[in-house]
């Protein structure tokens, strides 16, 4: 099997899977910039009460609460909470929040939901693939030399399919990839093994043959849970170490052998 340098560690594996936002792309800039695209959006349809308490739900500030280690600034002078809703939350879960905010508001909920669905979609769909997607130096070059190495390659990720696969092409990625796993197209979500098996199912490979890399709690939850070979993490906010088998401060620090 082909194998890969982590740290002071090396690993062999037939399949590496990856998170996407944080992991392979910057994932803050995407987030601020989507969110403030949406934001713009929900405040010309429904006004400041609705976009102050879904603020809340999304975790979005203007300025850090304390303690402040969970927080992170982004694009537009907003800050974020990395384990907010905003990062972790599904599509169909972000609908349901800016629902709540304008049922909150006096929607009736039949309606709150249909102007939730609408508003998020027309936000996203205003924005542009350069303005969203900033891959971390190097990324493409890792991905092409795995795939050489003899890999197979995958991306599970809480965001949607399409935006997933369209960011992947961007970066000139997509045709690596032997799959492309979100939560449509499971029955649960991370931390859940879903999108894991789902992945190893297409790629004809087991959980225990694969690498899984993320930089969240719940990425390496859904690794422990999958019974994948190794759990890499990635970046300072990957919780706790007993999630990995080594943390690594970027992505690229993975050396294919």
């Amino acid at each position: 099997m082909p194998q890969v340098a982590a740290g002071n560690q090396i690993f062999d594996g037939k399949a590496i899977i990856f998170d996407k936002d944080n992991t392979l792309l910057d994932g803050v800039a995407f987030l601020g910039r989507l969110f403030l695209a949406r934001e713009k959006q929900v405040y010309r349809w429904a006004g400041p009460e609705v976009v102050n308490l879904w603020r809340k739900l999304s975790g979005v500030a203007d300025e850090p609460p304390r303690p402040q280690d969970r927080w992170v600034p982004a694009p537009g002078k907003i800050w974020l909470d990395r384990r907010g809703s905003l990062f972790e939350a599904t599509y169909q879960e972000e609908v349901t929040l800016l629902a709540g905010a304008l049922a909150a508001a006096g929607r009736p909920w039949a309606d709150a939901r249909a102007e939730a669905q609408a508003l998020l979609k027309a936000a996203d769909e205003s924005l542009s693939l350069a303005d969203i997607t900033w891959p971390y130096p190097g990324v493409t070059e890792l991905l092409k030399s795995l795939k050489e190495r003899g890999f197979q390659l995958a991306v599970a990720t809480t965001d949607s399919l399409r935006r997933t696969r369209q960011q992947m092409a961007y970066i000139g990625v997509l045709e690596l990839l032997d799959a492309v796993v979100t939560p449509e197209r499971v029955e649960r979500p991370k931390p859940f093994p879903d999108m894991i098996q789902l992945a190893c199912e297409e790629m004809g490979v087991s959980p225990k043959e694969v690498l899984m890399v993320g930089d969240s709690p719940v990425d390496g939850e859904m690794g422990r849970a999958a019974g994948c070979r190794a759990t890499i993490g990635v970046g300072s906010d990957t919780g706790d170490p007993s999630l990995w088998d080594v943390i690594l401060d970027s992505v690229t620090d993975l050396k294919p052998l």
